[in-house]
């Protein structure tokens, strides 16, 4: 007979990593609602037609008079730099090809803002069939594993005073049952900050992807302007648009990083967990449930410095 049973600690062992898991799943969810273009819960601001996408927008529309000025000017500029110091007999060529261009520049500027909404319209769609295409997030649930809790059951069982065996009692205490809750208890406090900061990591690496094109959305004008000039100066609209291009086709590559990660869930471990016992299982276990926020918080920052590079 028990005389004194020591309350069951490993139902608050977890909740917290319960309450880790919940932070993930909630913010996952809204980074994706973020990065999906039909979303029809307000998500969508960042995208054509979105409530923050039409403030820089109207920037774009206020520079487009300005614009058509600066491209007459680097209009004339290229007449001078390309036409008039060349040959007389390659002269003719050259002058037909940079009127040819400055009227079709004047025609982009004139539907410019159609143009780049197209354009991120365009990008969007390999967003929204990237979402479509995929399997649903999956979310984190200490209910799911059935092998962990197991695992806490077991090595947090509470010591139980069985007739008047003291010494056993206390041993128990002192050599198993603190030493287990210990290190449950801090790996419950790893498993919830990784869970959280990878949250706001991923969260983070989307908001900027997502401002990014609207960033520079406002100075397109200028920037296909100044393609009517000369050679070096055309380079500027072509550096503009591939990086505008590359920075919409961001969300899809967070999408990816998300997918990737999402997959890691129950398919990567850097332990063998039914071999594990004692302490070595609740560490085991406790790192391998962190893995998949750790590794989809890294894709998602080396999508975003890939990005860069390739810009």
């Amino acid at each position: 007979m028990s005389l004194l049973v020591l309350a069951e600690p490993y139902e608050g062992i977890e909740a917290i990593y319960d309450a880790g898991f919940w932070c993930w799943n909630h913010i996952t969810e809204f980074t994706v609602k973020l990065l999906n273009p039909a979303s029809t819960d307000g998500s969508a601001a960042f995208f054509t037609g979105g409530s923050i996408y039409n403030v820089a927008s109207n920037f774009l529309s206020g520079f487009i008079d300005i614009s058509t000025v600066i491209c007459m000017v680097f209009f004339l500029i290229g007449i001078i730099k390309e036409v008039i110091s060349t040959p007389i007999d390659q002269s003719h060529n050259k002058l037909f090809f940079t009127v040819i261009k400055f009227g079709v520049i004047l025609a982009v500027l004139n539907n410019l803002v159609t143009i780049m909404g197209n354009i991120m319209n365009i990008c969007s769609a390999f967003t929204t069939y990237m979402l479509g295409s995929t399997t649903t997030i999956s979310e984190l649930s200490i209910s799911d594993m059935e092998g962990f809790t197991d695992v806490l059951e077991a090595n947090l069982a509470s010591p139980a005073l069985d007739g008047w065996d003291f010494g056993a009692f206390f041993a128990d205490v002192f050599g198993r049952f603190l030493v287990n809750i210990i290190v449950a208890f801090f790996g419950s406090i790893f498993s919830f900050l990784a869970c959280i900061g990878c949250a706001f990591v991923i969260l983070f690496v989307t908001y900027k992807i997502l401002f990014k094109p609207l960033l520079i959305l406002p100075f397109a004008s200028i920037s296909i302007a100044m393609g009517s000039g000369s050679h070096e100066t055309s380079q500027v609209m072509y550096s503009y648009l591939k990086t505008f291009i590359g920075c919409c086709l961001g969300t899809s590559i967070i999408v990816v990083a998300i997918t990737l990660g999402n997959a890691a869930i129950g398919n990567v471990s850097i332990f063998t967990l039914d071999n594990q016992t004692g302490i070595g299982a609740i560490i085991a276990w406790s790192v391998s449930m962190s893995l998949s926020p750790l590794i989809t918080a890294g894709l998602c920052k080396v999508s975003e410095s890939l990005l860069s590079r390739f810009l």
